[in-house]
């Protein structure tokens, strides 16, 4: 069984399991609760799956309590990708899997808007809630998830999370995370 999923669903795609409600790295980065959220550029820089998955990940262990330079620092911008994969996961995120036409993916993540320890001074609600908000209009999220294969385009901030070999993860642990904001649709602007 791959680490983080239960079993497999009926279309071969692992889901996610249910632990009690657990948070990995800093939680409050992904909110922009912490001290470092003002240093972050919101200007989205353009890049492609391919170029994510190839940034060089920081040693380990990650700082449980700031920001790593420049990637975690910087919002990216992804275009006409595909969204092949979404569900809740665990920690009430929204995980969805998006694809390039190579095949390659990495994980883009909805936090969850009530998330208790990140409620607080967050710089980033506004668009978290906005983006969940888009999100639920458009597709059921459960934890069994779905696979929708549409073209989507996001902005989100750079994130190293820590291997787990969960479907869809980068070789290199890059997500982004938080998505600051999503449209469906082939050359959408989001």
């Amino acid at each position: 069984m791959i680490q983080g999923f239960r079993k497999v669903n009926v279309r071969g795609i692992p889901e996610l399991t249910s632990k009690s409600s657990e948070c990995r790295r800093a939680p409050f980065l992904t909110a922009g609760s912490d001290p470092d959220a003002s240093k972050v550029n919101l200007t989205p820089q353009d890049t492609t799956i391919s170029k994510l998955r190839v940034l060089k990940n920081p040693p380990s262990p990650h700082p449980q309590d700031s920001r790593i330079p420049p990637t975690e620092l910087t919002v990216f911008r992804l275009t006409n990708v595909k969204l092949i994969h979404i569900a809740l996961s665990s920690d009430h995120d929204y995980h969805l899997v998006v694809q390039n036409s190579l095949g390659k993916t990495i994980i883009v993540e909805a936090p969850d808007p009530d998330c208790a320890p990140c409620s607080s001074s967050r710089k980033f609600l506004a668009q978290i809630k906005a983006v969940r908000s888009y999100i639920d209009a458009h597709y059921k999220v459960t934890s069994g998830g779905s696979n929708p294969n549409a073209t989507v385009s996001l902005t989100g901030v750079g994130f190293w999370d820590t291997w787990s070999g969960v479907y869809g993860q980068a070789p290199n642990s890059i997500e982004l995370h938080p998505i600051l904001s999503l449209c469906i649709g082939s050359n959408c602007t989001p």
